[in-house]
C-alpha cells in the first residue's frame, strides 16, 4: 500500500495491493469546538475530535482497477500535481490524468521486477524516480519514455526515495543496508555507503538544510549521515522500539516517523529527542507509508490494517506559536528586571528625576517592549513603597519570582506532554479513507 498528496489540489491518492487506485478530495472549513460528530461521504468516514477548530469532509472522486488485478504497490503525483503515477508488481508504470482518471502513458514492464517506490522529481514534472524489488533504480523521462539514469548496484529491494533540493540529488535506501546518492543534473551516481551494515534501511529523509540525511532501520535506530561523508553514518539515534518504516520531514529540525508498533512519533534531530506521539493505528498495526500535504496541515498514514488515516497537524503549529509567546514573555521579564535593578541602584541617592539612575531605568524600560502601555517601575514608586523602601522591593521581587516560577512550570508541563511515551489511541486522527 502507498499514499500521496497532490501539491496543487486537495487530493490524496491511495494504492492498494488488490490493484485498486483510489483518489479522495478533502475540504476544510473553520468550525467551533463541539461534541464528536461522524459523517459518511461515499466510502470515507469522517470523525471530528471535540477540540478541533477545523472540520474536514472527504469524498471519493476516483476508483480505478488495474488490468489483470495486478497489485499497485506505489503511487505518487508529479511535482506540479498535473499527473498521477502508479507502479505495479508487473514492473509497469502508468501515468494518469487525475482530473479524468484516464491513462496518459503506460510503460509496460519498465522494470524487470515489481515497482516498490515512486517519487516525482521536484521542479521537473516529466521526471520520475522508480525503485524495484530487485534493487534496480531508474529516473524516467515520461515525455520520451526513456530512462535518464539506471543504477543496479543495490542487491535488495529499494525501500525509500527522497530528494535534496538544495544539493540537487536523489537519495535511495535499500534492504541491503546501503544508501546511494545520485546527481539529478548529470544523472550519474555520486556515492554509495559501505555494504557491511547490520540493519536494513527502510526509509530516508533530509534535514538541516541538506546537511544531514536520516535513515530509519529495522532495529528502530535512526542513522544520521553528514552530507558528503557516505562511507558510514556519523551519528545513531536509538529510541524506537521497533522498525522505522516511514519518515517525512516536517521542518529542518523535526521528523515524523512511522513504526512497526503502529505509532506515529514526532522526533527532533540534533539535538536528538523524542518529542511525543502523534497517534497510533488500531491494534498496533505497522505503519508502512507516510505522506504530508504541501501546506503541512495534514498527514496521511498507511498501515497493514488496510486503512489510510488522515491526521491534523495543526497541533504542531500551535506548539510553535506557544514557544514564540514564551520567548517574548522571557524577553519582557528580562527588560523589567533590568529596569528594577536600575531603580534599586539609584534608590541610595542618585535616583532623583533626571539623575543617572533614573535615565538608566528609563532606557531599560524602553528597551523591553516598544510601544507598550504597561506601567514600569519608577524611582518615585520605590521611595513611596515604605519607610525604608525595603517592603516595596521585596514584594516586587516576590511577584517577579512567582511569575517566573509559573512560566517555568508551564514549560515543564508542556515538555512532559510532548515527551509522553504512551501512544494516544485517539490522537488528532480525523478521517478513514478506506
Amino acid at each position: 500500500m502507498d499514499c500521496c498528496f497532490s501539491s496543487s489540489d486537495p487530493l490524496v491518492a491511495s494504492a492498494l495491493v488488490s490493484g485498486q487506485l483510489l483518489l479522495h478530495r478533502y475540504t476544510s472549513q473553520q468550525a467551533p469546538a463541539g461534541p464528536s460528530q461522524q459523517q459518511h461521504c461515499s466510502e470515507a468516514a469522517l470523525e471530528q475530535q471535540p477540540a478541533a477548530s477545523t472540520s474536514y469532509s472527504v469524498q471519493q472522486v476516483l476508483c480505478r482497477d488495474s488490468k489483470k488485478a495486478a497489485s499497485c504497490r506505489a503511487v505518487c503525483f508529479s511535482s506540479d500535481g498535473s499527473h498521477l503515477y502508479c507502479g505495479f508488481e508487473t514492473g509497469s508504470i502508468l501515468q494518469l490524468d487525475p482530473s479524468s482518471g484516464k491513462a496518459v502513458t503506460r510503460l509496460t514492464k519498465a522494470h524487470s521486477a515489481g515497482i516498490n517506490r515512486l517519487l516525482g522529481i521536484p521542479e521537473q514534472p516529466s521526471l520520475l524516480a522508480a525503485g524495484d524489488m530487485d534493487g534496480g533504480l531508474c529516473i524516467w523521462d515520461l515525455r520520451s519514455q526513456q530512462h535518464m539514469l539506471k543504477y543496479s548496484k543495490h542487491s535488495d529491494y529499494i525501500s525509500g526515495l527522497t530528494v535534496s533540493e538544495k544539493q540537487q540529488a536523489l537519495l535511495a535506501v535499500s534492504g541491503d543496508g546501503t544508501l546511494s546518492v545520485h546527481d539529478l543534473r548529470s544523472c550519474k551516481a555520486l556515492a554509495r555507503s559501505e555494504d557491511d551494515a547490520d540493519d536494513e534501511l527502510m526509509s530516508v529523509a533530509v534535514v538541516k538544510h541538506g546537511k544531514k540525511v536520516v535513515c530509519g532501520s529495522t532495529s528502530g535506530v535512526l542513522a544520521i549521515w553528514s552530507w558528503g561523508y557516505w562511507n558510514d553514518c556519523s551519528d545513531r539515534f536509538p529510541g524506537h522500539p521497533e522498525s522505522v518504516d516511514a519518515l517525512v520531514t516536517y521542518d529542518e529540525d523535526t521528523l515524523i516517523t512511522g513504526s512497526s508498533d503502529g505509532a506515529l512519533r514526532i522526533v527532533s534531530i540534533l539535538p536528538n529527542k523524542l518529542l511525543g506521539v502523534l497517534g497510533v493505528h488500531e491494534e498496533d498495526m505497522p505503519v508502512e507509508r507516510l505522506a504530508m500535504a504541501a501546506d503541512k496541515s495534514l498527514l496521511a498514514s498507511v498501515s497493514h490494517d488496510a486503512c489510510v488515516k488522515l491526521w491534523d497537524l495543526s497541533i504542531l503549529q500551535d506548539d510553535d506559536d506557544e514557544e514564540e509567546e514564551e520567548e517574548e514573555e522571557e524577553d519582557d521579564t528580562a527588560a523589567e528586571d533590568e529596569a528594577a535593578a536600575a531603580v534599586a541602584a539609584g534608590a541610595g541617592g542618585d535616583a532623583a528625576p533626571g539623575g543617572p539612575a533614573a535615565a538608566a531605568a528609563a532606557a531599560a524600560t524602553g528597551a523591553g517592549e516598544p510601544g507598550s502601555s504597561k506601567r514600569r517601575p519608577r524611582a518615585e514608586d520605590s521611595d513611596n513603597s515604605g519607610s525604608d523602601g525595603s517592603d516595596g522591593d521585596s514584594s516586587d521581587d516576590e511577584g517577579r519570582g512567582g511569575s517566573s516560577r509559573q512560566r517555568k512550570k508551564k514549560r515543564e508541563k508542556t515538555a512532559m506532554g510532548k515527551g509522553r511515551a504512551k501512544p494516544s489511541k485517539a490522537g488528532n486522527f480525523f478521517a478513514d479513507l478506506l
